[in-house]
């Protein structure tokens, strides 16, 4: 007797519902420390470019 495989549906509802929520969670704490760190030099350097137009404009 053949039994039917799982559907695709059941196998990623399975995994969503367990393991994928934990890596999810993971990977947004991850992404958003990534993002923080790349931002930050970021600003700093807008902020230092708009200090040299100012310095570069005002003489």
């Amino acid at each position: 007797m053949r039994y039917p495989s799982p559907s695709f549906w059941k196998i990623a509802d399975g995994y969503l519902k367990g393991e994928a929520r934990h890596d999810f969670q993971r990977e947004g704490v991850l992404f958003a420390m990534i993002t923080v760190t790349a931002a930050l030099p970021l600003i700093n350097n807008v902020h230092a470019l708009i200090e040299f137009v100012r310095a570069v404009t005002s003489h």
